[in-house]
């Protein structure tokens, strides 16, 4: 582990002293999440492209986003959204590696690769929360080209990806502002 430097103590000591929690029904509303990446990661990945790190940082962050939307907004349990999903199908009940698309051309690539119809990764067959924030994870993330494609083939994936750029759009309204990278990628999302 390495050593943490002064300046890097007294910023999160300065941090953690002046930031307000807030409680709602005791549930905590500052909705904070951290991330530990090694220091210099950017640098190391841009000159070797063996490395999939910023492939994986930029995913985890756009995840973590569209958790923290989801909180903010109390978007917890969607009736609607579920029930977009098979009626056999139980969240939790997938079992990882157990999909014959598994060894199609994308799944090296990333992990965006619509195990089972209705899901952009295995992960997102754990529970809501994870379906959600991985639809939004592969809208805001760099390698959005791959959830073009399962939208293609998967009219369910399409419609929760319909369902999420809504919400993201009443979360993130943009007045005047039509020429964001957030609308532009909208844009760019194929799912219609």
């Amino acid at each position: 582990m390495r050593k943490k430097r002064p300046e890097d103590i007294q910023r999160s000591k300065s941090f953690l002293t002046h930031r307000i929690f807030y409680f709602h029904f005791g549930v905590e509303a500052s909705n904070i999440r951290f991330i530990d990446v090694s220091d210099g990661i950017k640098s190391r990945t841009e000159t070797n492209p063996n490395l999939l790190y910023s492939r994986w940082l930029s995913n985890t962050i756009h995840h973590e986003l569209t958790h923290s939307m989801d909180d903010t907004m109390g978007y917890w349990w969607d009736p609607k959204w579920v029930s977009l999903n098979s009626p056999s199908f139980q969240y939790g009940s997938y079992q990882d590696g157990s999909s014959p698309r598994r060894f199609g051309p994308n799944v090296p690539l990333t992990p965006f690769w619509n195990p089972i119809d209705g899901f952009v990764s295995e992960y997102a067959t754990s529970n809501f929360a994870e379906d959600r924030a991985e639809i939004g994870a592969a809208i805001q993330g760099r390698q959005f080209s791959y959830l073009n494609q399962i939208c293609a083939v998967d009219p369910i994936v399409a419609a929760k990806v319909r369902l999420t750029i809504d919400e993201m759009n009443r979360f993130w309204p943009y007045p005047g502002a039509e020429n964001t990278a957030w609308k532009r990628r909208f844009n760019e999302i194929q799912c219609n």
